[in-house]
């Protein structure tokens, strides 16, 4: 499905691209690609109205203080984290730990460095260096969408004054 893909992020967009440069079966990446996008779509948070998620939030805010670490709330958590914590922290502690230290890195730090897409990066090379060029940055790495990423390339890409390309990239990133 590809109705949705406007509205990716860059990383999910660099995910995407990781799927399908892969080797692995059509059919798997076929899977794979609908699975991020399905996810990034319908991102499954949870919410604490609900019974189950309740109990669900309360033991892993256990978890997160007896490892010693900062419980970041239910609703930062997508459903395929809680399944994932749950389950290390079942099989054990330390599993649990670390891998709750990798989701509170990914909440507070999201980034696209598990990406090795080599024309991803080249992408994100070249809009950073467009941007600073008319003095804008780059927002961080998962706050573009894959739209937002097509009509900067295209601002760029068209030319114009610094001016002009500042004031178009600037709309386009919802600066004012």
């Amino acid at each position: 499905p590809t109705a949705a893909v406007s509205h990716l992020t860059m990383a999910q967009i660099l995910q995407l691209s990781q799927i399908i440069d892969s080797t692995d079966p059509a059919a798997d990446r076929a899977a794979a690609a609908t699975q991020v996008i399905d996810t990034a779509t319908h991102p499954g948070k949870l919410t604490t109205a609900n019974a189950g998620a309740q109990q669900m939030a309360v033991q892993l805010k256990a978890e997160f203080e007896t490892a010693g670490l900062q419980w970041p709330g239910i609703k930062k958590l997508s459903v395929a984290q809680i399944d994932e914590l749950t389950t290390a922290f079942q099989t054990s502690p330390a599993a649990g730990k670390k891998l709750a230290i990798s989701v509170l890195d990914e909440i507070s730090h999201p980034a696209m460095t598990s990406m090795h897409n080599a024309g991803a990066h080249q992408l994100r090379k070249e809009l950073t260096a467009s941007l600073q060029q008319v003095g804008l940055k780059l927002p961080p790495k998962d706050k573009l969408s894959f739209d937002q990423v097509a009509q900067l390339s295209d601002i760029f890409s068209n030319g114009g004054s610094n001016s002009d390309m500042k004031a178009a990239a600037m709309k386009v990133l919802s600066i004012n």
